[in-house]
């Protein structure tokens, strides 16, 4: 086989793999979804549901609560109950895949769950769940308690 046949075949061989890849549809990325779920000292439970778009927002928030302790309470809470904050007990942000996120207190850990105590003897407390419980300000609360506090089943 002489040189200009095999850079031929060479040539097609290549101008074929990038019609097929061109052709071929790339798998978008699952946009992360959202959950908040609000616990109310009445046992009822409000969840409010986020997808993708909504991401980087929610986690901004998050991110400037662990990171204000005077402010905590306003940012996390979404606008649809923020005028009804004094009923509730807890926030719960559920991620739908596990995200890295780092605070004053701990670097760089990952989490899918996100909970922010609004009243009783943990308030203003966030703790963050990823197999056990961490409480971001110091104190050691039993998986048992905050599940209580949050009546959320793992």
């Amino acid at each position: 086989m002489n040189l200009k046949l095999k850079i031929l075949i060479i040539s097609i061989g290549i101008v074929i793999s990038i019609l097929i890849s061109g052709c071929v549809e790339e798998k978008p990325e699952e946009k992360i979804k959202i959950t908040i779920m609000t616990q109310c000292k009445d046992n009822t439970t409000k969840i409010l549901m986020y997808d993708g778009e909504n991401y980087d927002k929610i986690l901004n928030e998050s991110m400037k609560i662990v990171n204000s302790a005077s402010k905590k309470i306003q940012l996390l809470v979404p606008e649809e109950i923020k005028n009804e904050t004094i009923s509730e007990s807890c926030v719960e942000l559920t991620f739908s895949k596990t995200i890295n996120i780092s605070t004053r207190e701990v670097e760089n850990f990952s989490a899918k769950k996100i909970i922010i105590v609004l009243s009783g003897k943990y308030k203003d407390m966030i703790f963050i769940y990823d197999g056990k419980y961490w409480n971001t300000q110091g104190s050691d609360v039993s998986t048992d308690r905050l599940l209580s506090l949050t009546k959320c089943y793992l």
